[in-house]
């Protein structure tokens, strides 16, 4: 446990279940005993994710102890399909407000960012940050180099962050 909490940078992502990501009907006790045990072996913030997809969920493992939550399997089954997209859809506005209103931590919005755009419309509507992967999956298998896909992440993060400016 040791060697993983200090190899991982900014935060520990502690994945709450076992098998493919998706939606649970619950979270599973083990969660708050594995949770207790990486913030005894780590002061970096710990977020749970994989699974949590209903408020009750976010308040359950906030109760624990975790410093954030991670939701993604419910933003994708409440608008359709994962990847890179013309806008977000108000469906996610909804289920971020819903989850707000469930816990004081930090939540990120991390279904469909993919656009500066994007960053500024999830941040006013209250996201505390955003999580980008399909727009970066697609940046660097469209790059001629690796070089050159690097360069055009740090481009595009730029923009993004430029956004909330």
């Amino acid at each position: 446990m040791k060697a993983i909490v200090e190899a991982s940078e900014g935060f520990v992502y502690l994945v709450s279940s076992v098998g493919v990501t998706g939606a649970r009907a619950s979270v599973s006790a083990k969660v708050q005993t594995l949770l207790q045990e990486i913030k005894e072996a780590t002061s970096k913030p710990v977020a749970v994710g994989f699974g949590i997809s209903k408020p009750e969920h976010v308040k359950q493992v906030a109760g624990w102890g975790a410093d954030g939550v991670i939701v993604g399997s419910a933003m994708v089954s409440s608008v359709g399909v994962t990847g890179a997209r013309a806008s977000v859809s108000a469906k996610v506005q909804t289920l971020l407000q819903e989850i707000k209103e469930a816990t004081s931590k930090p939540v990120a919005v991390g279904f469909g960012i993919s656009k500066p755009e994007h960053v500024k419309q999830v941040a006013g509507w209250g996201a505390d940050g955003v999580i980008v992967g399909s727009a970066m999956v697609k940046l660097l298998g469209e790059a001629k180099s690796p070089q050159e896909g690097l360069k055009e992440l740090e481009s595009f993060t730029k923009s993004l962050k430029a956004a909330l400016d």
